[in-house]
């Protein structure tokens, strides 16, 4: 497998994405990996394979007909319509993900991605905060569920509402003032939204 890396400007924070990191950084070795498979896996936005190829299709056809959640589609279609509604296939931008179907921990966190999220997504966060404090409930609840789910609609907007309304920067596939939003969002919520892309 060849090093794929996206242009950031150097101005700009590269937020820490453990899919990203998985399918950038050959040189990991095989436990940093499956930790990033793992972690990754509890952000519950979708298996390595999954997520990638569907983003690698986006930056490739970026608000076309292809774009698996173009906004020309609609606001809700990006947001979260195409995931429920089935694509024409005839409209749909491929990408080659074959480096990814022949990485053993991808292909490995792909056919047991239900057993990661309830484990890293949900189970973790409860053991954390029912082990540290006693707030097994809490844990489940806030860190577990609340959690993937602010986080989903978050990252959800930056397919919609920054493709809605703004305008693409030559460098940065998002508005600036959103994409630096989106990064102090990281921090305070500790999943990434912001992503730098694996181009082909």
């Amino acid at each position: 497998m060849k090093r794929k890396s996206a242009t950031v400007p150097p101005t700009l924070p590269v937020c820490f994405n453990p899919k990203h990191q998985l399918t950038s950084d050959i040189s990991s070795g095989l436990p940093i990996r499956i930790f990033l498979a793992c972690v990754g896996g509890g952000a519950v936005q979708g298996s390595i394979r999954w997520w990638s190829s569907k983003h690698r299709a986006h930056h490739r056809w970026t608000d076309t007909v292809k774009d698996p959640y173009s906004v020309m589609k609609g606001l809700w279609y990006s947001h979260f319509m195409w995931m429920v509604l089935n694509q024409n296939p005839k409209n749909r931008g491929r990408t080659d993900i074959s480096d990814l179907n022949e990485d053993p921990v991808v292909v490995w966190q792909h056919k047991h991605y239900g057993s990661i999220i309830l484990v890293f997504g949900m189970l973790f966060p409860m053991l954390v905060a029912g082990l540290g404090w006693g707030d097994w409930k809490a844990g489940l609840v806030y860190a577990g569920i609340l959690r993937f789910s602010f986080v989903q609609q978050a990252t959800f907007c930056v397919n919609s509402l920054a493709h809605w309304l703004g305008e693409q920067v030559s460098h940065c596939p998002y508005p600036v003032p959103l994409y630096y939003l989106t990064y102090v969002s990281h921090l305070m919520i500790g999943t990434p939204l912001v992503t730098t892309s694996l181009l082909r």
